[in-house]
């Protein structure tokens, strides 16, 4: 039997690239969820002492069983690790912890491989008898808000000589990988198109007496709230919703009278959200981050037909045709007064065609041949090679 063990963000955390992936390269291979390992070494400010505590609190609710009570198709073990520790016995005894839960999900004579979107896991390596290592890279860490850089990049130098083979999300990160770039993939992010084309029901928060603008995912230091406000104050009329969580200071916006803040919803919930906005807005500012970044939100706003208006960043250059690119407050502006004229039912078909043939079940596929082909290939070798050891050869 071959098992998967994946190193990821904690499940139904929210939903990232590798967790829409896994459920379908599940389908024929074991796989078995690690949540998160972090990549940063904690504080002891309130907000990691109770991250802390609250993965603490989970470790003990399961007792000695390392499966979630979360819904998941496969086993998710909560690992109670210390990130990135410098103690040589932390890391050791970080090693032998997960080693042990691990092995609850392992059987003598399978094959291991790992899979990791956290370029720290590679400190596990050896730790599961494991035949080999695949990086799934979504973001340049070295630009990511909330990230240890000096810790995590020595880490990632290091896997990315180990891993048989990277997946990248852009062409931005493939061309950081060039010294590999025999071993490196582009599998850009895709969408579950029906959930977010099927109709849904408005929600109750949304003005029945004013056109909405929205955006959904984290406030932070590379949302530019400049442009927000330009908009929110250009366009009176209008109710401007911002939904998730809030990592910087936005005391500017929740000033704003027509600027709606809620807190994060529901993967579930948003396409009702997105599907009752007038438009959607994508308001990165131009970062090394954004750069980077492939947002899955992108492909989730083309599903849903909604007009979207966007800052310019690399990730767009597929959908230029079918996004508003603005530079402004004003341009931004003036591009929702016109869609009366611009959002068209043709449009709207339009977005969510394209969107057909960027399933994450396709993309999940492409990924599960690569693997299969180098597992094969890693099976084949070790066979040669006992033969030799054994004294034969191949037929």
């Amino acid at each position: 039997m071959t098992k998967l063990i994946v190193f990821g963000e904690d499940w139904a955390s929210h939903p990232s690239s590798t967790q829409h992936l896994m459920p379908y390269i599940g389908q024929d291979i074991e796989v078995i969820w690690v949540n998160s390992i972090g990549m940063r070494r904690p504080t002891f400010s309130a907000k990691d002492l109770s991250r802390l505590w609250q993965k603490v609190v989970a470790r003990l609710k399961a007792g000695q069983a390392t499966e979630s009570d979360t819904p998941a198709p496969f086993p998710v073990v909560k690992p109670l690790v210390i990130p990135l520790s410098k103690s040589r016995l932390l890391r050791w005894l970080n090693r032998k912890l997960l080693s042990a839960q691990i092995s609850k999900h392992v059987k003598k004579g399978d094959q291991v491989w790992v899979w990791t979107s956290l370029p720290n896991a590679i400190e596990y390596q050896g730790a599961f008898s494991e035949n080999g290592w695949f990086y799934y890279c979504g973001d340049d860490f070295e630009a990511l808000a909330g990230v240890d850089h000096a810790r995590v990049k020595p880490f990632e130098d290091y896997l990315i000589n180990q891993a048989a083979h990277i997946w990248v999300a852009s062409p931005y990160l493939k061309e950081k990988f060039s010294v590999v770039k025999h071993r490196v993939s582009v599998v850009e992010h895709g969408v579950n198109l029906q959930k977010f084309s099927e109709p849904n029901l408005k929600p109750a928060e949304l003005r029945k007496d004013k056109p909405t603008l929205g955006f959904y995912g984290a406030l932070a230091d590379w949302i530019d709230q400049d442009l927000l406000l330009q908009i929110a104050q250009r366009l009176p009329d209008w109710q401007l919703m911002l939904i998730g969580p809030r990592l910087t200071d936005v005391s500017r916006l929740e000033a704003q009278p027509n600027i709606q803040l809620l807190p994060a919803k529901s993967h579930d919930e948003l396409p009702a959200y997105l599907q009752h906005w007038q438009a959607a807005i994508l308001p990165f500012k131009d970062c090394p981050q954004i750069h980077a970044c492939n947002p899955l939100k992108l492909r989730e706003y083309l599903a849903s037909g909604t007009p979207v208006i966007t800052t310019d960043f690399p990730a767009l250059d597929p959908y230029r045709d079918l996004v508003k690119i603005v530079q402004c407050g004003e341009s931004a502006a003036l591009a929702l007064e016109h869609l009366e004229y611009t959002d068209t039912l043709q449009a709207r078909a339009l977005r969510q065609n394209r969107m057909s043939n960027e399933s994450w079940q396709s993309r999940a596929y492409g990924i599960r041949a690569d693997m299969q082909r180098l597992m094969n290939n890693h099976s084949q070798l070790e066979s040669f090679e006992k033969a030799i050891l054994d004294g034969k050869t191949l037929s």
